[in-house]
């Protein structure tokens, strides 16, 4: 066939097929072809037959045009080398035709009844006039991205256009990127969730997509039909002096309408400082404002004046009892494995409760990586690895870590014989498994961690958490998403006694935590953002259970009633742009909670103080029956006032309840400590929170300063009697005493986030006092006056500087000084019948010496070659820079009275854990 020929309207047109002619003058005769009217329908009633195997598609066509009065009319370059296995009887040509192009870019028009033109899909729907277009920039076909299905072309007057923004390097979503069209007045913004949606007219657009912090992403598109189009943003970048380059990143101190928060991602837990000779999150938070611990290594943090048992730690949803390995030592959450912590201490979202004093919600990857990688860690004292494995390409990963200690020379190395002389061995494993479906999210997630301590082979600590959750998050719609978690945890101690054969004995206790929640997010309606759900939790804790260790043990076994609750809560949260400088959160959480038997309750004679002696009964309980009830609402509400794009004022109220508290009458808690549940005596935490803070960004975002003030007070605190044993205590209420708190202060932070020199100052004063409620002089403290509670640090004031010598190379020194907490500390002494009587002061009347400290590393960042398979990083520290002998608790030692000790018989010593200069170095790597 070495030409076609038409005749048209009278007219002739050739197209030689061995002549050069443009793409131009070829597809505009065929579209004058396709407008053409039907004049007959022979291929209607034409039926065909034919048998054929791997032959040449070519062959095939001049072979049906030989034996049967059809045409074919197409470019041979489209369909060369290709073949068709057919086997057809008695088949209308036309559906014959269309097996041949199933899964081929082309399309088929019927001239005059029998001549079969083909012509490109994606040139026939723009040359045929459905598609306009709107973008004017004159692109070639192959420069847009289709956004529907090419079938239905034609078929409908408007289409939705549905996707995700996300950021290109960590994956998450994007909240408020802008999607604008190009040459028009229309656009679209990304929800919570990331999702953007667009109502247009088929056609052909430019879309440009913007978020502050990320370079723009232009998008040319050919809208065909309904579909989804996912875009990725990545971080701005700006060169300095040609050499170093930073990711600037959307500052959410100002714009966002969360006050109080506090975020880490991979680069910020990167950039935390050394502490205690390794990346510690947990830890690294206390160089915030506002967020502090109790000693050298305790375990836990206290926020705002609060206890460590009111913080709610979640990793991946699952709740943790226990924070830290070797009594404060490390912290449980392997940095390897953290990619966001988020950290609310003032404005709690409703969707969260549980605890009065913040939520540290801990997630770990949920991005699929384009292939495996390996990363660990050496160091002085643990070392961890880290693995990411694809399962499914796209589609599903596998992520597993793990940290092992050998810890054991540091304790010998410690300025005290008791530690000097102890044990210590710790482990922690987590593990992901992730799989993406499109709108389907679905996640497996475990944890468990073990800790063995003996501590001078008087007494030894066996404990551990074993934690887990199952989620699955569906996006129902462009502006409806579904969360839903199925939640394990569970804490278990073991105590050794070992001082004595005749006294050895263990002590086993344990916390268990079943729950689901429930949640449902909506942005359908103008400038609002809906978030309601639900959640229950099932509580189960031992106390004690006490046995014999050793055959020559006279300890006899005893068991300490256990404990069940449950509690649920429902809850709305609505966000409201109500202007474009006011932005209020409002939502309000019911909760409920009812304390189950089986138990034996004690009943107490009226107008008597709870002690043995005034029991007047007893009531027993059965199995799930409910023993007593709490159920209120906890409203929460913010407001966000937008002065410019660089200042912004936040105000808040929050109520939190908290059904669960850990009996300790000491300041530092340890892992024997015992969770508690409310019942008819000890009711539920309450505390109510005001804070208002002034937010304001200098040079670009590179400079942040805030100023937070608030004011907390708390109903139903526990407190403790004078000289009370906690531990195998039956009916503990006897031994608590119901308190009252305030809590206030005020937050400075002054912060450079980019440059060659980075870091933080931070200044923080705060109060945390309690008073007693008692009716009865020994159900109160100080007399009833308020007193500062084991937690009041009043002046905190902390220094984290960052120098980059070059990309690699990096000096970093953190200084922290903080108050002294307050001791108790025995005032009066006599002699009675050859014992000393000993007077003890109020409580918290004293206070230990203020504690200051600083520490300095050297860190020398793995290479940035892309090729290089083997990446190590080195990290060099000292911690204590100047020897100071911090004191992590005071107390009095009976000596031979002597000039060097004003003849005193008792004088007051300070312990502290470094009192030298410690050096450690790491060594990191991934491949």
């Amino acid at each position: 066939m070495n030409a076609i020929r038409f005749r048209l309207k009278g007219t002739e047109w050739y197209c030689g097929m061995n002549k050069p002619f443009t793409r131009l003058t070829t597809t505009f005769v065929l579209v004058v072809l396709f407008l053409q009217p039907v004049i007959s329908q022979q291929t209607d009633t034409l039926y065909i037959s034919g048998s054929y195997a791997q032959a040449d598609l070519l062959s095939f066509f001049r072979s049906l045009e030989s034996r049967y009065p059809v045409k074919f009319y197409y470019l041979p370059q489209w369909f060369a080398g290709e073949t068709i296995t057919l086997d057809f009887t008695e088949k209308p040509v036309r559906e014959v035709v269309q097996l041949v192009l199933t899964g081929k870019p082309y399309t088929c028009k019927v001239i005059q009844g029998n001549q079969f033109v083909f012509l490109p899909k994606q040139d026939f729907i723009e040359l045929t006039g459905q598609l306009t277009d709107y973008s004017n920039r004159s692109l070639s076909s192959e420069t847009y991205r289709i956004v529907g299905d090419l079938d239905e072309a034609g078929s409908f007057r408007n289409v939705d256009i549905t996707g995700l923004i996300t950021d290109g390097e960590t994956g998450e979503p994007i909240i408020g990127a802008t999607v604008q069209i190009e040459n028009m007045l229309q656009g679209a913004v990304s929800n919570t969730e990331g999702v953007y949606k667009l109502t247009l007219s088929p056609g052909l657009y430019t879309l440009i997509i913007t978020s502050v912090g990320y370079e723009n992403t232009v998008q040319q598109v050919r809208v065909v039909s309904s579909g989804m189009l996912n875009v990725e943003l990545f971080d701005k970048s700006i060169a300095i002096e040609d050499v170093i380059i930073y990711g600037e990143r959307l500052d959410r101190n100002v714009t966002g309408h969360q006050m109080s928060l506090l975020e880490l991602d991979v680069k910020s837990i990167h950039q935390l400082p050394v502490i205690s000779g390794g990346k510690d999150i947990i830890k690294g938070l206390t160089l915030m404002p506002g967020i502090k611990s109790v000693g050298e290594f305790s375990s836990g943090i206290n926020v705002r004046g609060g206890g460590e048992d009111q913080n709610l730690y979640l990793i991946n949803g699952a709740p943790l009892f226990n924070t830290s390995h070797v009594f404060g030592l490390f912290s449980v959450v392997n940095p390897d494995m953290v990619d966001k912590l988020t950290l609310y201490k003032g404005h709690i979202p409703a969707d969260y409760g549980e605890r009065v004093s913040s939520v540290i919600d801990i997630r770990t990857r949920e991005t699929i990586p384009e292939s495996r990688k390996v990363k660990g860690g050496i160091g002085l004292y643990d070392s961890k690895l880290m693995m990411e494995l694809p399962v499914v390409k796209d589609k599903a990963f596998l992520n597993l870590g793990g940290r092992s200690s050998y810890s054991n020379w540091i304790l010998k190395n410690i300025n005290d014989a008791d530690l000097s002389n102890s044990n210590a061995f710790f482990y922690d494993l987590n593990g992901t498994l992730n799989v993406n479906l499109n709108k389907n999210r679905f996640m497996i997630s475990a944890y468990s961690s073990y800790d063995d301590f003996t501590f001078n082979n008087e007494i030894r600590y066996a404990y551990g958490s074993n934690a887990g959750s199952a989620a699955w998050n569906y996006i129902i719609g462009t502006n409806l998403a579904s969360y839903f978690t199925l939640i394990y945890s569970r804490y278990n101690v073991l105590k050794d006694d070992l001082t004595s054969d005749f006294s050895k004995n263990r002590i086993r206790s344990g916390t268990s935590y079943t729950g689901l929640r429930y949640r449902l997010k909506y942005s359908g309606i103008s400038k609002n953002v809906l978030d309601i759900g639900f959640n229950a939790i099932r509580y189960s804790i031992l106390p004690g259970k006490q046995n014999a260790l050793g055959e020559k043990s006279l300890v006899r076994p005893a068991e300490v009633e256990p404990e069940k609750g449950v509690e649920g809560a429902v809850y709305i949260n609505d966000e409201i742009t109500l202007s474009s400088f006011l932005t209020m959160n409002a939502g309000i959480r019911a909760s409920g909670y009812a304390y189950l038997g089986p138990k034996t309750v004690l009943t107490y004679l009226p107008d008597m103080s709870r002690d043995s002696s005034s029991v007047s009964g007893q009531i027993n309980y059965g199995h799930n029956e409910i023993i007593h009830t709490y159920f209120a609402l906890e409203p929460r509400v913010s407001v966000k006032i937008q002065f410019n794009h660089t200042s912004s004022l936040k105000l808040s109220f929050d109520r939190n309840l908290q059904y669960l508290s850990l009996i300790s009458n000491s300041s530092v808690s340890t892992p024997g400590d015992v969770w508690k549940l409310s019942d008819a005596y000890i009711r539920p935490l309450i505390a109510n929170q005001f804070a208002i803070g002034y937010y304001r960004n200098f040079m670009n975002n590179t400079i942040e300063m805030s100023a937070e003030v608030y004011y907390k007070n708390l109903n139903n605190v526990i407190e403790y009697k004078n000289g009370v044993e906690l531990e195998m205590i039956d009916h503990i209420e006897s031994q608590l005493i119901n308190a009252k708190g305030r809590n206030y202060g005020v937050e400075l932070l002054l912060k450079k986030n980019t440059g060659t020199f980075e870091g933080w100052i931070t200044y923080t004063f705060s109060r945390s006092l309690r008073k007693t409620t008692g009716s009865y002089p020994e159900e109160n403290i100080n007399n009833g006056r308020y007193f500062p509670s084991s937690y009041d640090k009043p002046h905190d004031f902390t220094v984290v500087a960052n120098y980059h010598m070059n990309k690699r190379l990096s000096l970093s020194a953190n200084f922290t000084y903080t108050t002294g907490r307050p001791v108790t500390l025995p005032e009066y002494k006599y002699v009675s019948r050859n014992e000393y009587v000993v007077f003890f002061s109020d409580k918290n009347k004293y206070r230990i010496p203020s504690y200051h400290r600083l520490d300095i590393t050297l860190r020398y960042d793995e290479s940035l070659r892309i090729r290089k398979k083997w990446k190590g990083s080195w990290s060099f520290s000292i911690l204590n820079v100047y020897g100071r002998k911090n004191a992590y608790t005071v107390f009095y030692k009976e000596e031979t009275p002597s000039g060097q000790n004003d003849y005193n018989r008792f004088s007051l010593y300070k312990l502290y854990l470094i009192g030298r200069p410690v050096p450690t170095i790491t060594y990191n790597f991934i491949f």
